[in-house]
């Protein structure tokens, strides 16, 4: 499979795991997201997927599309993250979120993975 053709799939993947979390977060308040563990779950495992395909996309693309401003992640539950650094690229961010999610499970701040969700 030519690289551009495997990026493509990365990014399908990205674009279907954030459309999920929007799904399922979307008519849940931070105080259900909060009380409800598989939902958390969910969210998080969704945007571990979405890092670990961001670390997949090849570098020429990732050099083509550096996306500034971006948080990296087209996911609600992303939503108010700060822009990475000028210096960090948007794929950068997201893998970071993805190993940040993966390797720190005791210490997800609900607050960071549920900012997209409605607040009354």
């Amino acid at each position: 499979m030519r690289p551009e053709e495997r990026d493509a799939g990365y990014l399908l993947d990205m674009l279907q795991h954030a459309r999920g979390v929007a799904r399922a977060t979307s008519s849940r308040t931070l105080e259900e997201y909060a009380e409800d563990e598989d939902l958390r779950l969910l969210v998080e495992r969704r945007l571990e997927i979405m890092g670990e395909a961001a670390r997949r996309v090849s570098e020429p693309f990732q050099a083509a599309h550096p996306e500034p401003g971006s948080t990296g992640c087209a996911s609600p539950a992303c939503a108010g993250t700060p822009a990475p650094r000028a210096t960090t690229s948007a794929w950068t961010a997201s893998c970071s979120r993805r190993s940040a999610s993966g390797h720190s499970i005791f210490s997800v701040e609900t607050n960071r993975s549920a900012t997209g969700l409605k607040t009354s």
